[in-house]
C-alpha cells in the first residue's frame, strides 16, 4: 500500500469517524431532550397526585366532620329519647299509684247500692 493510499484511508476513517461522532452528539440531543420531556412529565405527574391527594384528605376531613356531627346529633336525639321514656316512665307510675288510691277508697267505702241484695 502506498503512501497516498495510507493517507486516503486515514483520511475516510478520520471522516467515518468525524460522522460517527456527530451522529452520536445527535444522539445524545434526542436523549436530552428525551429526558427532559420525561422529567417535565413525572413533574406534572407528581403534581396531579399530590393535588389529588390533597382532595381527598380535604373530602375525608369533610365525611369525618360530618360522620362526627351526625354521632353527637344521634347520641343528643337518644339522651332526648332516654329523658322522655323517663318521663313516659315516671306519668305511668303516677299514674298507676293514683288507680292504686282510687281502688283503695272505693275498697274503704265498700260495695255500692247497686250491689246491695234485694
Amino acid at each position: 500500500m502506498t503512501e497516498d493510499e495510507r493517507l486516503k484511508r486515514m483520511d475516510e476513517s478520520l471522516a467515518s469517524l468525524d460522522r460517527s461522532q456527530k451522529g452520536i452528539e445527535s444522539e445524545v440531543q434526542i436523549m436530552r431532550a428525551f429526558v427532559a420531556d420525561q422529567r417535565s412529565f413525572t413533574n406534572q405527574v407528581v403534581a396531579r397526585m399530590e393535588r389529588s391527594a390533597r382532595d381527598g384528605m380535604r373530602e375525608l376531613s369533610r365525611m369525618n366532620d360530618n360522620l362526627d356531627r351526625q354521632g353527637r346529633e344521634l347520641e343528643r336525639q337518644g339522651r332526648e329519647h332516654e329523658r322522655q321514656a323517663e318521663r313516659w316512665d315516671a306519668e305511668s307510675r303516677m299514674g298507676r299509684a293514683a288507680l292504686l288510691r282510687v281502688l283503695d277508697r272505693l275498697d274503704e267505702i265498700g260495695p255500692g247500692p247497686s250491689t246491695a241484695s234485694d
